[in-house]
């Protein structure tokens, strides 16, 4: 299949190819406003139910538990968290209610850009493509309480564009 370059609808959309390479930053702005939101909304406590459930009580346990019983977890996100509330002296929830947002804008752009070099498609349709992404209520609630799930799709994305 041969691709068109430069199509109408592409030049329309974006403009030009060197709007493209900025909108990565684009949309994980997007994607973090859009999930700061609820947490704006909910003062006090992370927004989601493993959040609060499961992910405190392993973070804050996580530097006292066995080498099997860690593996056991999938310890990226956990090992990552853990770290983090130990180097910036934060609460546990403070960290889950700032990584939050943080982390479903970098799975926002580095799903543009899977979009954009890894499936190679032009900036006008990755653009539509990870607007869809951005907007639906799936993708949120991805992002609202499965954050190992959404550090593993932004980690897939970005070692797919890197291959």
């Amino acid at each position: 299949m041969q691709r068109r370059q430069g199509s109408d609808f592409n030049n329309r959309v974006v403009g030009s190819n060197l709007m493209g390479r900025y909108l990565g930053s684009t949309f994980f702005l997007l994607g973090l406003f859009l999930r700061a939101i609820p947490e704006l909304i909910v003062k006090k406590y992370p927004v989601g139910y493993d959040t609060t459930a499961h992910y405190v009580f392993n973070i804050i346990n996580f530097g006292g538990v066995g080498l099997v019983e860690m593996l056991r977890q999938a310890p990226l996100f956990y090992l990552i968290a853990y770290i983090s509330t130990q180097v910036l002296k934060i609460d546990v929830l403070t960290l889950l209610k700032i990584s939050g947002p943080i982390m479903y804008g970098l799975l926002c752009c580095s799903f543009y850009y899977f979009l954009k070099y890894g499936l190679e498609w032009e900036v006008g349709t990755a653009t539509v493509g990870s607007l869809v992404f951005t907007l639906q209520l799936v993708s949120l609630r991805l992002s609202w309480d499965m954050f190992r799930l959404e550090l593993g799709l932004t980690l897939m994305f970005t070692t797919i564009i890197l291959m």
